[in-house]
């Protein structure tokens, strides 16, 4: 079965070698200048990358989550102990 599926891939390959979509005179000539104006944005390549190289799998976005979650428990433990500092000693530093 793997090796009929790795024969149609080839097939499908070698079909598509070398072939280019006309742009000129397309019906969908206004998606295609869409879609090449918003891959030329640095940005959305940037977000392409992210998304393949680091959260390709669940381990990455769990691992997002939870340095996202210790970050802001250090942010907010941070803001407490300022504020009680502040309060024990009267508003006075």
């Amino acid at each position: 079965m793997a090796a009929c599926c790795c024969q149609v891939v080839t097939y499908f390959n070698k079909l598509c070698k070398g072939n280019k979509l006309e742009v000129e005179g397309n019906y969908l000539r206004s998606v295609f200048e869409a879609l090449m104006e918003r891959n030329r944005n640095p940005m959305y390549a940037w977000i392409r990358t992210l998304r393949k190289k680091y959260f390709s799998s669940p381990w990455g976005i769990i691992a997002m989550v939870v340095t996202l979650f210790v970050f802001a428990s250090t942010v907010l433990q941070t803001y407490i102990s300022i504020v009680q500092y502040y309060f024990a000693n009267n508003g006075d530093y």
